[in-house]
């Protein structure tokens, strides 16, 4: 949490704040307190950008932006988007290729219950749980059905994720890092998450 009282040896050390949002920005409750909004904005009239960084997509990612007041660019997806909130524009997307999408599928559709496959904001599913459901309502973002993932692998997904017990997801996440080598970069954020992005994302 950024202190309320911000002093000015502070300001001339640091120009950037980035502020992840889960534990951070928000509790449980979801809610952006107004002793942070007040926070950010003391913050930013001094002249210090304040930025997002974080695992969610761009458009829940926002959302906390605009109920926060931070003004700066909102990195999203780990680091594979980057939104400037001024041009309103995306500066920067780095994306799967189709070949490391379609065996990013295939392995984690081999091995985890519920796989992900994210295109900007879009997520798709083959199957849809009440875990996927859940998800979409708490991101705030809606939840497609496909029957094959495979068959959306050439629109370069921004990132594949597998949801599964945490003690299977955290062997495959070792295995893939070793499998995918320097061909994609795969995450472990949360213990029941393996997320597969593009090299240079995070």
């Amino acid at each position: 949490m950024i202190s309320e009282k911000v002093r000015q040896e502070d300001i001339e050390t640091y120009s950037l704040v980035a502020l992840d949002i889960d534990g951070t920005m928000i509790g449980e409750d979801r809610v952006v307190q107004p002793d942070l909004v007040k926070a950010i904005s003391d913050v930013q009239r001094l002249g210090v950008v304040v930025s997002i960084a974080t695992g969610r997509t761009l458009v829940p990612a926002l959302r906390v932006a605009e109920q926060s007041g931070a003004l700066g660019p909102v990195i999203c997806f780990q680091g594979a988007m980057t939104f400037d909130q001024i041009s309103e524009s995306v500066i920067r997307h780095i994306r799967l290729d189709e070949h490391i999408a379609r065996r990013s599928i295939e392995c984690l559709t081999s091995a985890t219950p519920e796989v992900m496959m994210f295109l900007g904001d879009e997520v798709w599913v083959e199957q849809r749980t009440s875990w996927t459901d859940g998800y979409g309502e708490r991101m705030g973002i809606e939840i497609r059905d496909i029957d094959s993932l495979l068959s959306m692998a050439d629109r370069m997904p921004t990132a594949i994720v597998g949801v599964g017990d945490p003690d299977l997801v955290g062997p495959l996440v070792t295995k893939l890092k070793s499998e995918l080598n320097e061909s994609a970069l795969v995450t472990h954020s949360l213990p029941m998450f393996c997320e597969i992005q593009s090299v240079g994302a995070g």
